[in-house]
């Protein structure tokens, strides 16, 4: 059995939620137009906060059902 990986490095905003969201529907268009089309995506621990937030956490918490409308909504 294979499983097709992809990896994306790139810099997200810190703190800048909608621009890493676009980002990461720009990198999902640019995975699923690949042959053969990868099953996982590997993104930064951090592709939609922008790194080490640190007194910033709750200003861009969200919980798990907004990620995925938003993601949806892509």
């Amino acid at each position: 059995m294979s499983l097709q990986l992809a990896v994306a490095q790139f810099s997200p905003k810190k703190g800048d939620y909608r621009h890493n969201l676009d980002r990461l529907g720009e990198l999902f268009a640019q995975i699923d137009a690949l042959t053969p089309r990868p099953q996982v995506l590997c993104l930064p621990e951090s592709a939609l906060t922008g790194y080490f937030l640190e007194g910033g956490v709750r200003e861009v918490a969200i919980t798990a059902g907004t990620l995925a409308n938003d993601l949806h909504a892509l």
